[in-house]
């Protein structure tokens, strides 16, 4: 029996680590709070900040426990952590430096503008306010995007609009340094066009995409739907794109391990802009529940096998076949107010094609627009033959739930 090593508790990691559990293997979980949600699987549990890697080494020493696998799912905040603990025990696992690339967006855009300068849009590293003027200055009637080079989740990330005052521009970055765990910062030209997902895995040193979606938003950096496949991207496209992302991957050094991406498609021109890259399986159960329904994959089965056992896959499915049902991330945002209720919940669970639901409110709550992805107030897991018939399942599930407030 493996020991496991297992770093962050929150409800994203919770289907790896009951997966992992199954398996038979002893978890040592790794988490700052009394009562993380994973807490029920793990053997034993470290109340320590995963990042804080001299104090997990001390106190595992101090247990005489030594792990066989360190790992964790679904978020950035510990795949740098899983690295460096990883080298520490002599364990496979991927290098600090390759880590690096996939979770610092500064490292990762002067990366890709080296070997797909295409794919990067105009960026500058920030170091001071005045640094942001003068690079808004040259092209001062553009709109940037500023945003910490290592947050999750859309924190910190602000738009920034032609005729700002240097005020404004100084309150921002202050704003957006605060976001930042190391304090960097960078700030790009704003991407336009339709935003995608691609989820994919690394076997052996290449990569393979496992689906792809196209997201929409309730509003700058607030996303509201992730729907796969694509409804609105040329096939010949997507294959492009294909090859591009899968040398990007390749050539940042993945050698087995999950990923998560996002890009800008321009329809005018077809031309793809990398957003983001990550290391690790998309949140909100990508990899646990999204992917394995839109692609008939056991994507943990796959990649417990790669890294427990060394085994290769006989195949994977074509990420394009038409066969594959549509599967779509659809978010709640309810209106604003002191929840006295919610009603219809139960009844919307049993609705066609809702392969999960959740609900993150509750009476007695005082909720609001949000203001990042974590701020949104629940979501639901849909299937369906096709993109319209998710829509109209969703409908069905907004009118079945109904938000009651206190006066």
């Amino acid at each position: 029996m493996k020991k496991i090593l297992f770093l962050c508790g929150g409800p994203w990691q919770t289907p790896w680590a009951s997966f992992l559990k199954n398996k038979g293997h002893e978890l040592l979980l790794v988490d700052p709070n009394s009562q993380p949600p994973v807490l029920p699987w793990a053997d034993h549990h470290i109340a320590l900040d995963v990042k804080n890697v001299d104090g997990i080494i001390h106190a595992l020493n101090k247990l005489g426990w030594t792990p066989d696998l360190v790992t964790s799912e679904q978020t950035d905040v510990s795949v740098i952590p899983v690295a460096m603990l990883n080298q520490h025990f002599g364990l496979s696992g991927i290098p600090v430096e390759t880590t690096r690339l996939f979770s610092n967006k500064l490292l990762s855009r002067q990366f890709v503008k080296k070997r797909v300068p295409s794919l990067a849009p105009d960026f500058q590293k920030i170091s001071s306010a005045e640094t942001l003027q003068d690079f808004i200055a040259a092209n001062p009637k553009k709109t940037y995007i500023l945003k910490p080079a290592d947050a999750q989740s859309s924190r910190g990330i602000q738009k920034l609009l032609p005729g700002l005052t240097s005020e404004a521009l100084s309150r921002a970055f202050e704003s957006c340094r605060s976001n930042s765990p190391t304090g960097e910062v960078l700030a790009e030209e704003m991407l336009q066009g339709i935003e995608l997902t691609v989820e994919g895995i690394s076997i052996q040193g290449q990569h393979h995409i496992l689906g792809i979606s196209q997201k929409k938003h309730f509003r700058f950096g607030i996303a509201s739907e992730l729907c796969y496949p694509p409804q609105s991207i040329p096939e010949a496209d997507l294959i492009r794109l294909e090859s591009q992302h899968n040398q990007l991957i390749d050539a940042c050094g993945l050698d087995k391990g999950l990923s998560h991406s996002e890009y800008f498609w321009n329809p005018e021109t077809g031309s793809f802009a990398l957003v983001e890259l990550s290391c690790r399986g998309g949140g909100t159960l990508i990899p646990s529940t999204i992917i394995p329904a839109h692609a008939g994959l056991d994507v943990y089965e796959l990649w417990y096998q790669l890294l427990v056992n060394d085994k290769l896959p006989e195949r994977l499915p074509p990420w394009n076949s038409k066969e594959r049902p549509a599967v779509a991330l659809c978010f709640f945002e309810f209106a604003a107010g002191k929840v006295l209720e919610i009603v219809g919940e139960n009844r919307a669970q049993k609705l066609p094609g809702v392969l999960h639901l959740q609900i993150d409110i509750q009476p007695g709550h005082v909720i609001k627009e949000a203001l990042d992805d974590r701020g949104r107030h629940g979501f639901v897991i849909l299937t369906g033959i096709n993109g319209k018939e998710i829509e109209e399942r969703f409908r069905a599930i907004q009118q079945s739930i109904k938000v009651n407030y206190a006066s």
